[in-house]
């Protein structure tokens, strides 16, 4: 199953102002009914001990917003990537980004390393996926070795998105994660 349900957490992200209809699940004050496990640079650690689920996220490090002409102020909730580690994935590391506003479903979010491109094609609202567990490991991968990426997505308001993440933390945010949910992994 690709649309994880993802409990969405205020990391270091400001939400944008004027925003009276967020996307749904992106409500800035809704209640988290998880646990904080740790912080590992850029990452941070989250468990719901009761459904042995654990994940990591990341909020973006910058963003620049670019708006078509006659556009509004770009209306932003919370927004972050994580990948999730749950028994409904068989423990597979699931990828997902939290946009904080609707995205536009022809023009897909787009994970940017340099020249490498990888396209979240599964959108629902204000979150997006990849199309399978083989893509998450390659982005995963990618992840191990970079430094830093851009994700580039598309308001249904007209505005692009580009969002910069950095990956100090995330290898050990990710062992930590699959730790705490109690998953041995192998060398």
């Amino acid at each position: 199953m690709r649309y994880t349900i993802i409990a969405f957490v205020m990391l270091a992200s400001e939400a944008f102002s004027g925003c009276p209809n967020p996307p749904s699940g992106l409500a800035d004050n809704e209640e988290p009914t998880f646990q904080k496990i740790a912080i590992f640079n850029d990452w941070s650690l989250f468990s719901i001990t009761e459904k042995k689920e654990c994940w990591i996220a990341s909020s973006p490090s910058t963003t620049h917003v670019q708006a078509n002409s006659g556009s509004d102020e770009l209306c932003r909730g919370r927004h972050q990537i994580s990948v999730t580690i749950a028994p409904r994935n068989k423990f597979l590391p699931e990828f997902s980004f939290a946009a904080g506003f609707q995205i536009v479903d022809e023009l897909v979010p787009v994970l940017r390393w340099n020249s490498e491109e990888i396209p979240l094609p599964l959108v629902s609202e204000g979150h997006a996926w990849s199309l399978n567990s083989k893509t998450d490991n390659e982005i995963i991968k990618l992840f191990m070795r970079s430094e830093s990426f851009n994700l580039i997505s598309y308001s249904s308001s007209g505005h692009r998105v580009t969002d910069k993440f950095h990956l100090s933390g995330f290898s050990s945010a990710l062992t930590a994660a699959f730790a705490e949910c109690g998953i041995e992994i192998m060398s």
